[in-house]
């Protein structure tokens, strides 16, 4: 579907009286640089250099005629040594050197030479001398490797070889019938010699392993043979009548083609495989009285292009011709014939061999002597509107033919084709308007002929099709609007040449007219207005683009970008400078937004306003919303949208596509993307963000159905409808959704895809700009995501006819939704009731059996306890009747309720089932079965509910009393109590408050009851003590057993005695409070002396790890390994990002960040071991130094001992609450003044990377951007051995990283101190 069009075209006339000599080899192209060419001209070997100063070729000759360098018949520039090889027809070889002039005969053949030919990689030359011997030399020392003799009547190492398959005769001829079998091959007339080419072409394949020969075989026919790279024979080519003398194998080694001429007049180029068979053809025009010949044959270094030469040796008047052929999908296009003046043949012609000179080719002509370089490109000409009236229109030059395909109907294969288009001369080019007019469409185009005659043409469109097909647009023909013939070429002069068209709009037509921009106006029909633009004179037209309504955009072969204004106002036009690109880029997309995009094809680079934007293009195609663009394998998109020109990645979505696919076409207002495929034949897919796109207008224009219908067919979440725009799609439920989406089956499936999710986060490439502000759009009162579902339902059905005869299934649909399955059915039955006929109810039941599974469903109707809607649903599903009838004749036989009771406990409502039992109230048989029921299911608070306004009070009182037993089994005693008290149980309840130690509501249950309290109560004070209560066990011994003894016991067991002294008023049980007193004043000294000498050994020997890890840390970082001891990286922590110079994060973790309880445990004890040596030493002693202050130094530490040495000095304990006082005051200052020396900075902020401080954290946010520029550190050893110590601290609890805060109160007496 691709054109090859011209990007550039030099001309320069060379100067002198000298014709180039018309040889095969006669014209050679510096490989070094692209302004040298060399040919043989009559006075010798010449040499062409172009200047941008000058318009005409500096000539020199290197090689003259008179000096002995006669009968040259190839050359060859050698680019690695810069010097040029000739050879003579006498069997000389001259290396003349350009950078010195010397030259030198560097070889001789000694029957004279007929044809020479260098490698690709130029390491080996090939000769054959005037006896045909094949001779194979090294290039740099023309050192012979091999040679082999033509005429010899050897096959090659390649000889076929017979399998055994049997005689011709005996196999299988296909529909030529057994007749074949016996049918005499034609005899091959032969022509005499004299007719025949006699010439010898040599031809390499492009990875210099192979080169074939061509010459005139002994048995009267032209043949060629296949040689290795080191001169061995491989093949000979099969027998073949009619070949011609040029051959030339394709590059990428497929094919080697050579002209044939077939009986009468038919002529071809025969393509040849490399072991000799014939493959295929390339079809050429018709052999006519006078016509030309083909001369040469050339491929394109890549392979694409065949270049024809065709011309008359034996007439020098003749006028030659070049064609360029293009294969596709196994068809050869005729794609560009370049003409020349009458009465010039080509004498020369080669294809750049430089990668950077893409399709480049070189032309040498006579009479009149000119050199010619034109460029060639591939492109893709479509119709450019974005309209529905665009057909995609797509035009394939194909020789006199051109192919029109519109892709809006249909995708049609190549070579096949919508409409043909035949013209009297070959089509060179070929294009679209750019902005319809009222009478001209999108689909209106232009070609231009070899001859310079450019014709506009409208396509013609039909509408077929009829009631039983459906109706579209066929390509039935074209209208043509205006000839326009442009000037011919002309022997006088420079040569007429027009590269570049704009067809902008029906009324202007811009050329590129002799390297110049032209405009001419197709409404009056004036002649060409010269546009003058800032260029050079050596400066070329590259590409002309329609840019906005009045201005177009040049782009020259520099780069340099002009904006043309006024181009349609009439106005005074303007020329500026827009930018300059990186590089010339031969096609340019303008969008709505006149963004400029350049895609480079020779260095697949895709630019945005002269900034790269990808790189391995492959193709490009702007769309409405979209450029598109592939690589070798993936399809790209890239918005137009404003907001995304300061995106650094502005691709927003991928899809792989087969590899080597390149855009053809987009369908405007549809989202079918056409690719072509490597071999030639069409793909045509609807890539998810064309089509969201498309989805996104018509929910906007409130178009559901054409949105609806294009999420069906291609599977896109229906959800997109009302995540689109909630309020807008709610608002317009009724009044545009249910009215434009009218089948029913189509409503099933949008409510079935309901969920509550938001679509758009699935397709958010295309609502970039939703979050692009904050992603705020309206939504309904009441709507959430997370209810969408119901939401939309609750609409759905609201906005619906209340009749059940209309929408049915949606509605069942919506229930279904909802999971109100008896609503459903309900809605089923009503219709059931109320039609006549039962097929409408029927149906909607079949269908609700789809979504909701049989058992389900019966289940939910034998819940709603009408037995004729059950047997409905039975008799409609697969259910066996001995399944289900005996248990409904079952439950017809009994009562209302207690049917009810049985239906729901065999459904497992085992709720509603005791409701119902629960009205049974004087039925005794009944109540067991619900007591059964009760504690089966534990269901004991809805049987409290249940039986708790009864009648019947003695069953709310078993029920209570069933409860309890269960509270009590289950350790609840506080709640048991409840229930026992209610149920009339007294000593139960007792017995449960008295295990719940509620001595409180023993003593008020107690004194209503008829047990003894006394001995309750005093059962009670034990179990208090046991769980800690000593306060209320002295508040019951006190105030309620009036046993005082009793109770001072209790409150010295916890070393209360200052509410001990209250209630010792008895001389005898003072003297027991103060005989505790003293006991506890020595042992609390004892204690408070421990802590101190812990403190400080804990504390001293703290200090010594870390000087002694410092230590080691020290001698380390002066190591010249830099290496350290990192034995304890098992332990960090698992999030860490640093652990030391040997040991890295991700090598030694998997993936895992949970640990079991087990191995946690066993890492803490671990860690928090205090024994000496630990390497985890000084993380144990800070926990236990904080747990330590926490007790020593704690607010309650501090009243416990004031209140101890007020008792001391009550009963006459002076000098012991001195010693107190003061021993524990020396230790709680001790402990506050070393708080810092244990507690470090380090440990403050553990984890802080190396080298950042308080300038780094200043920082902040707001120095993202100088940290992203600024290099990463060098990290050293020293900075790693603080990462280190920072991993350590991370492993000591958060709360224990800082040092505690010590509140201290007024606890000191004074007359102590």
């Amino acid at each position: 579907m691709r054109n090859l069009y011209r990007v550039t075209h030099l001309i320069r006339q060379l100067s002198g009286p000298e014709k180039p000599l018309r040889a095969s080899s006669g014209f050679a192209v510096d490989q070094n640089t692209d302004n040298k060419f060399y040919y043989i001209a009559d006075e010798g070997v010449r040499s062409g250099r172009l200047s941008d100063e000058a318009l005409e070729p500096t000539l020199e000759t290197l090689l003259p005629c008179g000096a002995g360098y006669e009968d040259i018949i190839a050359i060859e520039h050698l680019a690695l040594s810069d010097e040029l090889c000739c050879a003579s027809s006498t069997g000389n070889v001259w290396s003349y050197k350009l950078s010195s002039g010397l030259v030198e005969e560097v070889t001789h053949c000694q029957h004279g030479i007929r044809a020479m030919q260098w490698s690709p990689d130029q390491e080996l030359v090939v000769f054959v001398d005037g006896e045909l011997n094949v001779v194979t030399m090294i290039g740099c020392e023309y050192e012979p490797i091999n040679e082999v003799q033509l005429k010899d009547d050897t096959f090659g190492d390649r000889q076929f070889m017979s399998v055994g398959w049997g005689k011709k005769e005996t196999q299988f001829h296909g529909s030529e019938g057994k007749a074949a079998a016996t049918a005499k091959k034609p005899v091959e007339s032969e022509k005499p010699n004299e007719e025949l080419d006699s010439s010898v072409t040599v031809s390499w394949r492009a990875d210099g392993e192979y080169f074939a020969v061509g010459y005139l075989a002994p048995f009267g026919q032209r043949a060629f043979k296949v040689f290795n790279k080191e001169g061995a024979l491989q093949s000979t080519s099969e027998k073949c009548t009619g070949l011609k003398g040029p051959l030339a194998w394709r590059p990428s080694g497929q094919w080697i083609a050579i002209p044939q001429e077939l009986d009468g007049e038919k002529r071809c180029i025969a393509l040849f495989e490399k072991n000799g068979l014939r493959h295929r053809e390339i079809p050429l025009p018709p052999k006519a009285s006078g016509s030309l010949a083909v001369e040469s044959l050339h491929w394109s270094p890549d392979s694409d292009v065949l270049a024809i030469c065709w011309g008359d040796r034996n007439d020098s008047n003749a006028t030659g011709c070049v064609e360029l052929y293009v294969i596709g999908n196994y068809h050869w296009y005729l794609k560009q014939r370049l003409t020349f003046p009458e009465g010039t043949s080509v004498a020369g012609l080669q294809w750049d061999p430089r990668h950077t000179a893409g399709k480049t080719l070189h032309v040498l002509t006579t009479d009149e002597t000119r050199y010619e370089r034109v460029r060639f490109e591939f492109r893709v000409d479509r119709s450019m509107g974005h309209t529905e009236a665009d057909q995609a229109m797509v035009a394939v030059i194909d020789g006199k033919k051109l192919l029109l395909s519109a892709f809006r109907q249909a995708v049609i294969p190549p070579p096949m084709c919508g409409f043909t288009l035949e013209r009297e001369h070959p089509i060179n080019a070929v294009g679209f308007i750019r902005k319809a007019g009222q009478n001209i469409s999108s689909n209106a185009f232009f070609t231009l002929d070899s001859v310079g005659e450019l014709t506009l043409y409208d396509a013609v469109f039909t509408d077929v099709g009829g009631d039983t097909l459906p109706r579209r647009s066929v390509l039935s023909g074209v209208t043509v609007l205006k000839t326009i013939k442009l000037a011919k070429p002309d022997r006088c002069g420079e040569m007429q040449r027009d590269l570049h068209f704009l067809w902008l709009d029906p009324n202007h037509l811009v050329v590129d007219h002799n390297g110049s921009c032209a405009l001419y106006d197709l409404k009056q029909g004036t002649e060409w207005c010269r546009i003058e633009l800032p260029m050079g004179s050596t400066d070329e037209i590259g590409c002309i683009e329609a840019y906005g309504e009045d201005k177009i955009l040049v782009e020259l072969r520099s780069g340099r970008l002009l904006e043309v204004t006024g181009i349609t106002s009439g106005s005074a036009r303007s020329t500026r400078e827009l930018c300059i690109l990186p590089t010339f880029c031969e096609q340019l997309f303008i969008d709505r937004n006149e963004t400029v995009f350049a895609w480079s094809q020779t260095r697949r680079h895709l630019y945005r306003n002269g900034t790269l934007l990808a790189s391995d293009v492959t193709s490009a195609l702007l769309t409405e919303s979209y450029l598109l663009c592939t690589s070798i394998a993936e399809l790209k998109f890239i918005p137009l949208a404003e907001r995304m020109l300061s995106v650094r990645d502005a691709i927003v979505g991928e899809r792989r596509i087969e590899r080597g696919s390149k855009l053809v076409t987009v369908v405007p207002k549809a989202s079918r993307t056409v690719f072509q495929l490597p071999r030639g034949n069409l793909e045509a897919i609807n890539p998810r963000v064309l089509s969201l796109c498309l989805i996104a207008k018509h929910l906007d224009a409130l178009e559901y159905y054409e949105a609806f219908d294009i999420m069906r067919k291609e599977r896109i979440n229906l959800n997109l409808l009302v995540d689109h725009d909630p309020a807008r799609f709610l608002e317009h439920l009724a009044s545009h959704f249910l009215v434009q989406i009218t089948n029913v089956n189509w409503l099933n499936l949008f409510i079935t895809d309901l969920s509550d999710q938001d679509a758009c986060r699935m397709y958010e490439s295309n609502y970039l700009d939703r979050e692009a502000v904050g992603g705020a759009i309206s939504l309904p009162d009441g709507y959430s995501v997370r209810e969408k579902v119901r939401f939309c339902c609750e609409r759905l059905l609201d906005a619906m006819d209340p009749d059940p005869t209309v929408l049915t299934l949606p509605k069942v649909t919506c229930h279904v939704k909802q999971g109100e399955l008896e609503k459903a059915l309900a809605l089923i039955w009503t219709l059931k009731q109320r039609q006549p006929t039962p097929n409408a109810a029927e149906e909607a039941l079949r269908y609700l059996l789809y979504l909701v599974e049989v058992n389900v469903l019966y289940d939910e109707a034998l819940g709603m306890y009408d037995f004729g809607l059950v047997l409905f649903v039975a008799t409609k599903s697969q259910k066996d009747p001995k399944e289900y009838l005996p248990f409904l004749n079952e439950l017809k036989r009994m009562d209302e309720n207690y049917r009810k009771f049985r239906i729901d406990c065999h459904l497992k409502r085992y709720e509603r089932a005791l409701g119902h039992i629960a009205r049974y109230e004087s039925v005794e048989e009944r109540f067991q079965e619900a007591l059964e029921l009760v504690a089966t299911h534990q269901l004991y608070t809805t049987a409290l509910r249940c039986y708790r306004d009864g009648s019947n009070q003695d069953y709310y009182r078993r029920v209570c009393a069933l409860y309890g037993d269960y509270l009590r089994k289950g350790s609840k005693h506080a709640d048991a109590s409840l229930m026992y008290e209610r149920a009339g149980d007294m000593q139960q309840a007792i017995s449960s408050a008295r295990h719940a130690l509620d001595w409180c509501r023993v003593i008020r249950l107690a004194a209503g009851g008829t047990l003894p309290v006394e001995a309750v109560l005093r059962s009670l004070v034990p179990a208090l003590l046991e769980a800690g209560e000593y306060d209320a066990a002295a508040t019951v011994a006190h105030e309620h057993l009036k046993d005082t003894r009793l109770a001072i016991d209790c409150l010295l067991k916890d070393h209360r005695y200052e509410r001990a002294l209250l209630l010792a008023i008895a001389p005898e049980l003072k003297e027991t409070v103060r005989t505790a007193l003293g006991t506890y004043l020595g042992t609390l000294e004892e204690t408070i002396t421990l802590q101190q000498e812990q403190f400080l050994r804990q504390k001293n020997r703290l200090a010594a790890v870390r000087e002694e890890r410092t230590r080691k840390q020290t001698s380390a970082a002066g190591d010249d390994d830099g290496e350290m001891d990192c034995g304890d990286c098992d332990l960090y922590s698992d999030s860490s990002t640093v652990a030391s110079s040997r040991h890295t994060g991700s090598s030694g973790r998997s993936g895992k960040s949970h640990r079991s309880s087990k191995n946690r445990r066993k890492h803490e004890r671990k860690l928090l071991n205090l024994k000496e040596g630990n390497p985890f030493e000084d993380i144990a002693l800070i926990d236990a130094l904080h747990s330590l202050v926490v007790r020593v130094c704690g607010v309650e530490c501090q009243r416990h001992v004031r209140s101890i040495c007020q008792v001391a000095l009550e009963l006459r304990y002076d000098d012991e609450a001195y010693r107190l006082q003061r021993q524990y005051a020396a230790l709680f200052q001790l402990i506050r003044y070393s708080l810092d020396a244990i507690w470090v900075p380090e440990m403050i902020v553990p984890g802080v990377a190396p080298g950042t401080g308080a300038s780094a954290a200043e920082g902040g946010v707001g120095s993202a951007s100088s940290t992203e520029q600024a290099p990463a550190p060098i990290l050293t050893t020293t900075d790693l051995v603080r990462a280190q110590d920072s991993q350590r601290y991370a492993l000591i609890k958060p709360h224990q990283r800082y040092k505690p805060e010590i509140q201290s109160i007024s606890w000191q007496w004074d007359i102590l101190k």
